[in-house]
């Protein structure tokens, strides 16, 4: 038996079959499918999400990274400038530490090879303790930690300095 339709075109497009001998019609599950692709297009997002959040992380490291040399070379900058201007009678070795004094009276820095503990009597009058400081090989100044252990030569001058005094039979007194 064939259902007649006034509109042929329109039997495309219908939802039911018209003929017997038409495929068997199933409804096709558009919500199922669209919570499926809602759940395909979530699961996606997040991956790319999650990708971008790692970027993002990876790039903020970077930037603190690069916003610590930076600083550090702002620093090099700094101190090489007031090494430079400082009275100093004697040439640096590179990789050696040496303590920069302000010398209030004359108004500049002095660089010495001897630091603030290794003064027998004290430091100079008018010289404030600023920094220590090591040359580096590309002729800048970087400053030291104050807690970081003098090199071997600064140790052995601060202890030949403390250690003059008479010597009797061989013997320093």
């Amino acid at each position: 038996m064939k259902i007649t339709d006034k509109d042929p075109e329109r039997h495309n497009s219908i939802e039911y079959p018209m003929e017997l001998s038409a495929p068997p019609y199933a409804p096709v599950p558009v919500a199922d499918e669209k919570d499926e692709q809602r759940n395909v297009a979530r699961h996606h997002t997040n991956q790319k999400l999650d990708e971008l959040k790692e970027q993002y992380d990876l790039a903020r490291q970077q930037l603190e990274a690069i916003e610590r040399q930076v600083k550090g070379t702002v620093d090099r900058l700094q101190v090489t400038e007031a090494v430079l201007e400082a009275d100093y009678q004697f040439s640096p070795v590179v990789m050696k530490t040496y303590y920069l004094y302000w010398h209030s009276g004359k108004q500049k820095y002095v660089l010495s090879p001897t630091g603030p503990q290794a003064w027998s009597c004290g430091a100079p009058d008018h010289w404030e303790y600023q920094s220590a400081v090591r040359l580096l090989g590309d002729s800048t100044w970087e400053p030291v930690e104050v807690n970081e252990p003098m090199d071997a030569d600064a140790a052995r001058q601060g202890a030949d300095s403390g250690s003059q005094g008479d010597t009797i039979d061989g013997e320093t007194v």
